[in-house]
Parts: C-alpha cells; sequence; structure tokens
C-alpha cells in the first residue's frame, strides 16, 4: 500500500488553475444576494437595516394610494346615492320672479345628486329671468335646495304697441315686463324708440341710469322724461305755481345736477316764486324762466 503526504481531499490544492474552489468549471458564480463575505459586521447591520427601510416606504405607498382610491371611488358613491337627491327647492325674495318661474328656470330634477350640484349655473339659470338681479344657490342636506333672490326695482316706463303696449324698465335699462297699464308714480321716459323684450336691455340706457340716481323726492316728482337732441327735459307732478319743466342738458353727472335741481325749487317755493323752466345743465349756475 502506497502512502503519500498529500491530504486525501482538499477543494484548494485540487482546484485547477483559474477556477475557482468549489465551483464547477464552465459555470459562472452566481452573486450573493448579501454583501456579507468580508465586511465588518457593522456595515452588514446598516446594509441590512436600509434594505428593510426601502421594503417599508415601498410598502407605505402601495398602501397610501390603495387607500386614495378607496376614498375616492366611496366619496362618488357617497354623492351619487339617492340619499342625497334633490328634494324640495325653497325659494326667497321672489316677488314679481314667481316662485314657480325660479323653479322652472333652476331646472333641478327631482332626485339630482346635491353634492354634485353645479350651484353657480343654477343661479345664472335663475339670473335669466327679467326680474331677477341677483340669485344666490345653497343646499340643506340631505335633500333641500334654497334659492334666495334679489329682484330688480323698476323706475320708469316705455310705450310701445301691441296688446301690452307698457314696458316697465329698471335702473340700468332692463325691461322687465309689458302690462296694458301704466303704473303709477313711475317715470315715462320717451325719444328712445321702440321697448324690447322682456330681459332685454334698451339699446340707449342711460336716461334710466339718470333716473336711478335722482333723489327720491325728485323720482317722485318726475312724471315724463323726454329725450331731445343733446338735452333730457323732465316734466314735474306738482301744483301749478310749481316749476314744471327741468333740464339737464346732457345725461352727465346727474346726482349733482338732480341736487341743484331741488335746491332750486326749494328756495323757489320758500320764496313764493312761479317760473316754468329751471335749467340746471351747469349746476353751479342754474338758470330759471
Amino acid at each position: 500500500m502506497k502512502t503519500t503526504d498529500r491530504p486525501p481531499f482538499d477543494p484548494a490544492f485540487d482546484a485547477k488553475p483559474g477556477v475557482e474552489p468549489g465551483v464547477e468549471p464552465g459555470v459562472e458564480p452566481e452573486p450573493a444576494d448579501e454583501p456579507t463575505v468580508g465586511l465588518d459586521p457593522r456595515m452588514r447591520d446598516r446594509w441590512v437595516s436600509a434594505r428593510r427601510n426601502e421594503g417599508r416606504r415601498r410598502l407605505r405607498v402601495v398602501v397610501a394610494i390603495l387607500a386614495g382610491v378607496g376614498l375616492v371611488g366611496l366619496a362618488s358613491l357617497i354623492a351619487a346615492s339617492p340619499l342625497f337627491g334633490a328634494g324640495p327647492i325653497r325659494v326667497r325674495g321672489a316677488i314679481k320672479a314667481t316662485p314657480d318661474a325660479v323653479r322652472n328656470a333652476a331646472r333641478i330634477d327631482d332626485g339630482q345628486p346635491l353634492l354634485l350640484l353645479d350651484e353657480g349655473s343654477v343661479a345664472r339659470r335663475v339670473e335669466q329671468l327679467p326680474y331677477v338681479d341677483r340669485a344666490r344657490v345653497s343646499t340643506e342636506l340631505p335633500d333641500t335646495v334654497v334659492i334666495a333672490v334679489t329682484e330688480r326695482t323698476p323706475v320708469a316706463w316705455m310705450r310701445g304697441s301691441g296688446p301690452t303696449p307698457i314696458a316697465i324698465i329698471d335702473g340700468t335699462g332692463r325691461v322687465l315686463e309689458h302690462v296694458v297699464v301704466p303704473p303709477v308714480l313711475l317715470t315715462e321716459v320717451s325719444g328712445l324708440g321702440v321697448p324690447s323684450a322682456p330681459g332685454q336691455m334698451i339699446a340707449r340706457s342711460r336716461a334710466f341710469v339718470a333716473i336711478a340716481a335722482f333723489p327720491a323726492p325728485l323720482r317722485l316728482r318726475a312724471q315724463a322724461l323726454t329725450m331731445v337732441v343733446g338735452d333730457a327735459r323732465l316734466s314735474l307732478r306738482g301744483s301749478p305755481a310749481e316749476a314744471r319743466e327741468l333740464r339737464f342738458g346732457r345725461l352727465s353727472d346727474m346726482r349733482v345736477k338732480a341736487g341743484a335741481a331741488l335746491a332750486v325749487l326749494d328756495a323757489l317755493r320758500a320764496r313764493g316764486e312761479q317760473v316754468r323752466i329751471v335749467d340746471v345743465s351747469v349746476p353751479e349756475t342754474p338758470v330759471t324762466r
């Protein structure tokens, strides 16, 4: 029996040159998942901790996304639920624009989801009614819609034609309605052509803006405003002993001119003087005739 100094098996001794011990020839070694061989234990712990923290962060992101999607879906289901569908529609402030007209203009379907209601669009539809100046829409859960209306104030009228020849107009020149009989204590305006349909604007609206600017005592006495080229002439209600007509010239600085006219009328009444015309086209130097 032969003997040798060589150990029975030594991977390092039996390996072929250029081949790493424990690796079959022609097979690439797989990289280790963790660089633990030859590393300081403290470095290895840091590397493992970093990998774990990264995994936790990814998990939190996934959970947050899933939770957000779930909340959006739940909110959509609640918003579209019949539980919050439109029911009663309360109308406040509507007199000339009747509550029924406001409801019809709002066009809110029975059972329409309140949480998805476009309140601005509803308000704009209601404001198309001739008498409505502003509309504010709100909701009261679970099923109530509230529409608060601010109406326009009529200040004058114009004579037209047809079965309802009298057009009622507000202080912006908007036609509010057509009626048969002229209203009491509103000012007639002439010289501006034929009035348009309700909800439309008079083309030359400055005359109505001027009437709206009159102080209350003058507006109550204002019977008819006639537009002549370059001159606005206002006939007055009252006793024959008082002035019968005011002349304003152009429709500018009407608050100042109206104030000057009232001051002259008060002074004439105090002195017992009678005139036919008060001209305040230059309000600093009024003229009487």
